[in-house]
């Protein structure tokens, strides 16, 4: 387990730590969340991001959504759904997303 300040430090703790799934906010200093998010994809990391985030909008999702993300967790959901999700998607392997994201995307 590991806490990162910015994005260059996720994808550093990704390299060292190996973590089955990496929380991951949009909104980061020096790399956001996104960029992250493809640097990951490029690595061809063997890690789960799921994503938590204030935004909802259409274009913040989409963004995310092209570089094989395991979920999308919107930050007014409630703890107990964060958890639900997390164990989800690391015992299932399958995307999770929250009602409001999958209202706005049409899932």
């Amino acid at each position: 387990m590991g806490e990162a300040g910015n994005g260059y430090e996720a994808i550093q703790l990704v390299e060292q730590l190996n973590p089955d799934i990496l929380l991951l906010d949009i909104e980061m200093p020096e790399m956001n969340g996104i960029l992250v998010a493809k640097v990951l994809e490029a690595m061809s990391a063997d890690v789960k991001t799921v994503i938590l985030s204030s935004y909802c909008d259409r274009e913040f999702v989409e963004s995310v959504l092209q570089y094989r993300v395991s979920g999308y967790i919107v930050k007014d959901d409630a703890p107990m759904v964060l958890i639900s999700a997390l164990r989800e998607i690391a015992s299932s392997g399958n995307q999770w997303f929250s009602r409001r994201i999958q209202e706005v995307m049409n899932l």
